[in-house]
């Protein structure tokens, strides 16, 4: 009894592209193979756009778009140049939303901003400068939220 192996025509192919090399044939054969990598990137593809396509129909259906947090603008006229540390800013307003390096000196930002795509947009930002002592040096007080600009 024999065995008969089923062969499709890709492994057909390059056996007889296998058996010419070895014969030193100079023919050139093209196939039209993929990888399996390109497979994968080729099926991400449509997965990756459907997804950036339900993203920007959700923020469009709720119309807008928040970063940073919420922080306590009513507490801005508690800081004193030259007096409130570091640790008191971390007591009245929590930690910061993002810290950094300015001048070579230490920054804590607390922000919050709300793009809308149907009205308005209104951003708050607060950005304290410390010494090396952790001490404030400095500090901007930014907003275009109405009850901000009575104060």
């Amino acid at each position: 009894m024999v065995h008969r192996k089923e062969c499709n025509a890709e492994e057909i192919a390059l056996r007889h592209l296998s058996a010419m090399a070895q014969a030193g044939s100079n023919a050139i054969v093209f196939t039209n193979r993929a990888t399996k990598e390109e497979t994968m990137i080729k099926n991400r593809k449509p997965a990756v756009f459907a997804i950036l396509i339900v993203l920007l129909l959700s923020i469009t259906a709720a119309g807008c778009l928040t970063v940073g947090h919420e922080f306590r603008v009513d507490a801005v006229s508690r800081i004193r140049i030259g007096e409130t540390t570091r640790l008191q800013i971390g007591d009245i307003f929590g930690p910061p939303w993002r810290t950094g390096i300015e001048d070579g000196k230490t920054t804590w930002t607390y922000a919050h901003y709300r793009y809308s795509m149907l009205g308005e947009s209104m951003t708050r930002d607060l950005v304290i400068r410390f010494d090396d002592h952790g001490v404030v040096t400095s500090y901007t007080f930014n907003s275009s939220y109405p009850e901000d600009q009575r104060r």
